[in-house]
């Protein structure tokens, strides 16, 4: 495999690999444009981004990982607008015009857990967010039948009037994809979505996101992840953020998320080997980094 090096800006290095993309990437989406976020805390301030330049195209998919504790929940935060920035500029894009971030209905979002109302249905829970956004408007109809389609799309149909705790964590984890997709979000922020389930039913996770995501024209996802080979499977671009404060330092490009395979063959070719050899040892590189000026400023 042939990497080609160039430098984005702040010195970001930028990777990449082989592979041929099956999603047509459109204009641009997100940006991110001197980003950084403080916090007040007792005794002074706390950092944990700085200096964050990002461009998202519509249709793109997004990884970003890097050691705990670099802000990578608060990147998706700030692009899902939930915080604004202690400075710079986050924004949206639609028809080549830009808004300043702010919650909308458009923007999907997918928690580390899967915060399902424990007093609902599965499908009053799928149902909750395209209802009270009104994504379908007045058409109750065309909203039960898409319901139906998504919760059959991801194995829900028999469950649908179970409650929270009475399916399995697999169960609850598609009960919240079934939901985000159907409000036909245009943006989709993840955060670590499945860090809780146990290996096999992650594998069936990504299979249902790779299968959701490739019939969802102009969807940009976003992810965060602490899993490489989630990254890999999931993700045409794939971020790296380390430092304190965090800052992006690394970005990888690969076709191999937009190919059939499996994710148990995927990991078998030689560029998908190469690649994560590439991530884990920027990673580590990156980690020592964090952990001496961590030290440092300690």
């Amino acid at each position: 495999m042939n990497r080609k090096n160039n430098l984005l800006p702040h010195n970001t290095g930028e990777h990449a690999m082989n592979g041929t993309s099956a999603r047509v990437i459109g204009d641009t989406k997100i940006t991110l444009t001197g980003a950084a976020q403080a916090y007040s805390v007792r005794g002074g301030r706390r950092e944990v981004l700085t200096g964050i330049d990002i461009e998202i195209k519509t249709n793109e998919s997004v990884a970003v990982i890097g050691p705990t504790g670099v802000g990578k929940s608060t990147l998706l935060r700030l692009i899902a607008g939930f915080e604004d920035p202690t400075s710079g500029e986050v924004k949206l894009w639609n028809d080549g015009r830009s808004s300043v971030a702010a919650p909308a209905a458009d923007i999907g979002y997918l928690f580390q857990q899967p915060a399902l109302f424990p007093w609902m249905t599965v499908k009053q829970n799928v149902l909750f967010g395209a209802r009270h956004g009104k994504t379908y408007g007045h058409d109750k109809q065309e909203m039960l039948s898409q319901a139906d389609y998504f919760m059959e799309r991801v194995g829900l149909l028999d469950a649908a009037d179970l409650f929270p705790y009475q399916i399995s964590g697999g169960m609850r984890a598609r009960t919240a994809l079934a939901r985000v997709f159907l409000t036909r979000p245009k943006v989709l922020l993840m955060d670590e979505p499945f860090g809780a389930l146990d290996a096999l039913t992650r594998r069936e996770m990504y299979v249902l996101l790779r299968d959701l995501v490739s019939k969802s024209p102009e969807l940009t996802t976003v992810m965060v992840t602490h899993d490489v080979d989630e990254a890999i499977t999931l993700c045409g671009t794939i971020m790296i953020i380390s430092g304190i404060p965090g800052t992006i330092t690394s970005v990888y490009r690969s076709g191999l998320a937009a190919m059939a395979e499996s994710a148990e063959d995927l990991q078998r070719e030689p560029d998908y080997v190469e690649l994560k050899a590439a991530l884990l040892k920027s990673l580590n590189a990156r980690r020592n980094e964090t952990r001496t000026t961590s030290g440092t400023a300690s």
